[in-house]
Order: structure tokens, then C-alpha cells, then sequence
């Protein structure tokens, strides 16, 4: 990238290996009955791969400078949209309408995610309600580790649940900093999000998050203890709640299961209770 000046606030930095470009492309699994979705395509180290193997490419990039380098280098490719937009304001449905989405067989979304705005991307994807197939990304590894973490580990929190969620979620791959230019201060990975066609619990989505956020609301202490107050419960009703659904009131929200989770809102009383508003999901 000689005589590019990069942009810190678009957290720029851009992929040069090769085989690290390939191995995302590959795990993304792009066909030529696929619809593909590229965050931030930047210099373009994914979209030339991905262009080769699927049937039509939409490469979303803020850069007015990188849009024009992209748009002439697939001048002559009807397959490949170079679209000049945030992705934050990108209203996703419209754009699979206006490209013809339908027509093909599975949505993929691929992206080297910007640290700075790794939440609200995967935030807007997940909750969007389109039909994408997975969401293959590139992003800080510690909130990588946070994303796929199982629970009983330090890295599992709110967003481990919020992700699993929508999603199965799986780590595949270390990208360390010197394989970026510029070179980052941090280390990167690699995460495939696959989409579930339906929820995995029962409970109302915002009766079940209001309850986890309470529940990760101060890590290091116990359920019953961050549920004490919570909807006016002191704590030995916490503790009764806890113990009527097999879950002991002593252990840490790091430890339960998505299921878990369920049968404790599930037994919550809801009777003219309405949960607070998510709000921006900031914290990880």
C-alpha cells in the first residue's frame, strides 16, 4: 500500500498474508449460488478470492479512496457491487432486495471487522433478520475468545450468551498483528458465526437478556447475589428461585448454560413486569 495514508478512525489495517486471506475465504465457503456480503473490504485482500468462487459480491467500504481503487479494478465484473456506504447505516434488507438477493441459494457475510466498532457490527448483523447463512469475521482475538467461549471460562460473559444466541459460534484461527499493515497493537482471530434458524430457549428474548445482563451485572459475585433486588427480590427469594430450578444460588453466571439461563427466566415472574431496554451493547 505505497503512498496510502492510512485513516486511524476507520481502523484501518489492512490483511497481507496470502494464506490467511484464504483460509477465511475458505471457511466462509463462498459458492457460485451463494450471495456474498463484504464488511470493509479495504484493499481488497478478500474480495478478489471471494469474487473467484461466488455468484454475486457486495463489498460495503467507507473510503471514498478504496471505493474508486475497488470500483476500476472490477469494472468489468458484473458480479462484484462495490458499495460506497457504513455499514451502520447500510439497511441491510434493501440492500438484498435492490442486488437480487433472492435468486441465490444462501447469504454469506465475510468482514475484517474495525476494533473500534467490532460490537455494533455484529450487534446490527445478528439482529438484523436477514437469512445469512454464516458470518465469518476477523476481529480482535480477545473478543473473539469472549464470542466463542463456552461456559466455566473467565472469557464467558454477556456477549458469549448474546452471540450464542443468534448463533453457533466457533474460533478458527489465530492472525497475529505482524501480518497487518499497519501493524495493530493488539492480535487477531478469526470466528465463524453460523446462523440459528430459531432460538435456542423458550423465554421472550428481552425477558431472557434483561435477566442475563442482571445476572453478569457484577462478575465476580454469585447469582443470588446479583439477583437480590432484582424485580424487588431480596435474597433468600433468589435463592428459593435458584434451588426450584436445580441451578445452587452459589455459583457465578459464568458458569450456566444457555439452557440454564432459560429455566431460570422461565420461572421468573412476569405478571405485568416489562424488562428495561437493552440499550447499546458497549461492554463485553
Amino acid at each position: 500500500m505505497e503512498f496510502f495514508t492510512f485513516k486511524k478512525g476507520l481502523g484501518q489495517n489492512f490483511l497481507e498474508s496470502r494464506s490467511i486471506a484464504q483460509g477465511i475465504v475458505d471457511t466462509l465457503g463462498p459458492a457460485k449460488d451463494d450471495f456474498v456480503i463484504e464488511i470493509g473490504p479495504g484493499a481488497g485482500a478478500l474480495t478478489f478470492t471471494i469474487a473467484e468462487r461466488c455468484g454475486h459480491l457486495a463489498a460495503i467500504e467507507l473510503d471514498p479512496r478504496l471505493v474508486k481503487s475497488l470500483r476500476e479494478k472490477f469494472a468489468d465484473d458484473p458480479h462484484v457491487k462495490i458499495v460506497f456506504d457504513d455499514i451502520m447505516l447500510t439497511d441491510l434488507h434493501e440492500l438484498l432486495e435492490h442486488e437480487h438477493a433472492e435468486n441465490f441459494k444462501a447469504i454469506k457475510i465475510a468482514g475484517n471487522i474495525p476494533y473500534n466498532i467490532t460490537t455494533p457490527i455484529i450487534t446490527k448483523v445478528l439482529e438484523s433478520g436477514i437469512e445469512y447463512e454464516n458470518f465469518t469475521l476477523m476481529i480482535q482475538k480477545e473478543v473473539a475468545l469472549r464470542i466463542a467461549s463456552p461456559p466455566g471460562k473467565k472469557s464467558y460473559g454477556y456477549m458469549s450468551v448474546f452471540v450464542q444466541y443468534y448463533c453457533e459460534a466457533e474460533y478458527i484461527m489465530d492472525v497475529g498483528r505482524e501480518n497487518f499493515l499497519p501493524v495493530p497493537a493488539v492480535d487477531s482471530a478469526v470466528v465463524k458465526l453460523t446462523r440459528r434458524t430459531s432460538p435456542p430457549v423458550a423465554t421472550d428474548r428481552d425477558i431472557y437478556f434483561d435477566l442475563v445482563r442482571q445476572s453478569f451485572s457484577k462478575k465476580r459475585k454469585t447469582l443470588a447475589n446479583n439477583l437480590t433486588g432484582y424485580r424487588g427480590m431480596d435474597k433468600a427469594r433468589a435463592e428459593a428461585l435458584l434451588r426450584s430450578v436445580d441451578i445452587d444460588p452459589s455459583r457465578r453466571a459464568e458458569t450456566l448454560t444457555l439452557e440454564e439461563f432459560d429455566r431460570i427466566a422461565r420461572n421468573l415472574d412476569n405478571d405485568n413486569y416489562k424488562p428495561q431496554p437493552q440499550g447499546p451493547l458497549s461492554k463485553w
